[in-house]
This record gives structure tokens, sequence and C-alpha cells, in this order.
């Protein structure tokens, strides 16, 4: 799987073009292999279409990416994954907790 930090456009081309390199980049970065099946096993677990999860991960993609600089930020390292699932992890048990003690 190709690494999304390694992306930049050419700061050279107008900014249409950069727009839609950025866009044809993120649907095949989104159609490969790994991401397509997560988005799948997702899709069966959670009865949401497998189209609308699609769109779903490319907005999620798209949001990291600065069109001033014409490159991902460096939210993608791998530091900040496990981060944001420690946060989503810890969110999701005070969740369960909260509900066990509201019933």
């Amino acid at each position: 799987m190709e690494n999304i930090n390694n992306y930049q456009s050419n700061k050279a081309t107008n900014a249409f073009k950069a727009t839609q390199d950025i866009k044809n980049f993120i649907t095949k970065y989104v159609k490969n292999k790994h991401i397509s099946e997560i988005i799948k096993d997702l899709s069966n677990l959670t009865k949401i279409p497998t189209p609308i999860l699609e769109h779903d991960a490319k907005q999620a993609i798209i949001q990291y990416y600065s069109f001033s600089l014409r490159k991902f930020s460096k939210r993608f390292r791998i530091k900040h994954f496990l981060y944001d699932s420690i946060k989503f992890i810890s969110f999701t048990l005070f969740l369960f907790f909260c509900k066990k003690k509201i019933l």
C-alpha cells in the first residue's frame, strides 16, 4: 500500500489541475485492496452501503490535505494513529460504562 504522506502535488500546476490530481489520488487510494477490504468488513458489520463508506473515507482523507502546501499533514503518521485509537477506545469504554450506570 502506498504511503499517503509521500504524495505531494506539483506547485507549478494550476489549482484546478492540482485539485483533480488529489481527487484522483484519493479515489485510487480508497480503491486500494487493503482499504477496500476494511470498508467491506465495516459495511457488513454496520449494514451501511459500501459506496457511502467509501465517500466518507474520501472525506476523512481530504480533510488532512493542505491545498496551500499541496501535501498531506503529518496526521497520517503511526504515532497519531495510535494516539487517535487510544482516544477512540477510551471514549467508547466511557460511553459503555456510563450507559450501564444510567440503565
